[in-house]
């Protein structure tokens, strides 16, 4: 968790050992997939502007009102037939989840725009 800044992950492998949780405030959420790693997905953007949500894997994508009245963008998808859940959440930032093809692990993960 970040009080206040991006956060940029890799994961590699082929499996997750457990759920996980990556939450920032007034930061990014930057994640780069194996294709193949079996997950599922849960993205929300608290206070969403714009495209809040990016994602080369197929994401279905849901806006709603949170109790406080501010607008919150939900996503959610399985990968690889679905697995430990990966959460997302940042309160006025983006999430950008990127594909990465077996043996491109290192691949540079361009800024979110």
């Amino acid at each position: 968790m970040s009080s206040a800044g991006t956060i940029r992950v890799r994961l590699r492998g082929r499996t997750l050992s457990g759920d996980s949780d990556l939450q920032t405030r007034q930061g990014d959420v930057v994640v780069s997939l194996p294709e193949d790693l079996p997950l599922t997905i849960r993205a929300l953007v608290d206070n969403p502007v714009g495209h809040p949500i990016q994602s080369d894997f197929p994401l279905e994508v849901l806006r709603e009102l949170a109790e406080a009245g501010r607008p919150l963008e939900v996503g959610e998808a399985r990968i690889g037939g679905g697995g430990p859940v990966l959460k997302l959440r940042t309160l006025n930032g983006r999430i950008r989840i990127v594909k990465v093809k077996d043996g491109q692990g290192s691949k540079q993960v361009e800024p979110i725009q």
